[in-house]
């Protein structure tokens, strides 16, 4: 009687506990599936437009983007903006863009954007038509800033003078005087110049900070890596450089903003815009020293020599 008791015991035990993994096991996909985003609509207001949507879940994190063109494949979504991360309790973003522009909105999951798995369904999670808010204050605001003073001192409006037929008065500015250098003086000047930069340069390549490459389940630095393992590896510099600055126009952590910064320098550099690329290095020189010290000291190269 004992021994069946004991059975009958363990038996129940045994229930119990895998009923508990099933329950554990259940739980956990559930926390972990992502949220279903469906029936997106977009409306505009005179200083916002509402994004409304319906979500599965109401207990996940949500990313949404904005673009000036259309999204229909994860290469559109490069070229969005990242706009921010909020609760999917709340079924209503309101944005406040720039006014007379077009945009598309797509929501998801941020789990998705993690794990690389995104999903892009026309009129579920992305809306098909663009929306813009209408500039009708602009026309009236041109107007009123022809009212102000016509010559802001101490600058000459040259426009409204020629248009009023008002005398224009002699600049006080001169040219300088020419003068011919002497043979001896020429020469010198020739030399100087034919032997400052006579060492042969090394060509420059593009650089990437390894940790950029890492696995990572961040969002932020899972878009950076994207953008340096496609077109910033390829030297497709002129979608790079659409893509980095894309990536700069929302905020990020320190860290991968200072990175991408270096980054677009260096597509910058890759383009011959030379002072454009300087600046950008120029912020992000105290963070990056050592990365930042060969790309300033070969434009500064440069610069002189188109001078």
């Amino acid at each position: 009687m004992k021994n069946f008791s004991l059975i009958v015991i363990i038996t129940m035990f045994s229930i119990n506990f895998a009923y508990s993994e099933d329950i554990t096991e259940s739980l956990l996909n559930l926390y972990s599936s992502p949220s279903v985003i469906t029936n997106i609509k977009a409306l505009a207001t005179e200083k916002s437009i509402e994004i409304r949507f319906d979500s599965s879940r109401t207990e996940r994190e949500l990313v949404i983007y904005r673009s000036t063109n259309p999204i229909k494949n994860y290469n559109d979504l490069l070229q969005a903006s990242l706009i921010t991360t909020f609760h999917s309790s709340n079924n209503v973003f309101i944005d406040f863009p720039l006014k007379g522009l077009p945009y598309f909105y797509l929501i998801m999951d941020s789990l998705l954007t993690k794990s690389g798995d995104y999903i892009i369904v026309q009129n579920q999670n992305v809306t098909s038509q663009s929306i813009l808010i209408k500039n009708n204050n602009s026309y009236a605001l041109i107007k009123g800033r022809e009212t102000l003073r016509n010559q802001p001192l101490p600058y000459l409006d040259l426009k409204s003078s020629i248009e009023s037929g008002k005398y224009l008065a002699d600049s006080y500015s001169e040219l300088p005087v020419k003068y011919n250098l002497t043979f001896e003086s020429q020469n010198i000047i020739d030399t100087l110049i034919k032997n400052i930069y006579t060492k042969k340069l090394d060509a420059l390549t593009p650089v990437i900070i390894s940790s950029d490459l890492a696995t990572s389940s961040n969002s932020e630095e899972y878009q950076l890596k994207r953008i340096l393992e496609s077109d910033f590896k390829d030297q497709n510099w002129l979608a790079a450089n659409q893509l980095l600055s894309n990536f700069l126009s929302v905020d990020h952590a320190k860290d991968i903003e200072t990175n991408a910064h270096f980054y677009l320098a260096q597509v910058l550099f890759f383009q011959n815009k030379f002072k454009e690329s300087f600046m950008e290095l120029t912020i992000i020189h105290e963070e990056l020293p050592s990365a930042t010290r060969p790309w300033m000291d070969r434009i500064f190269t440069y610069l002189q020599e188109d001078n």
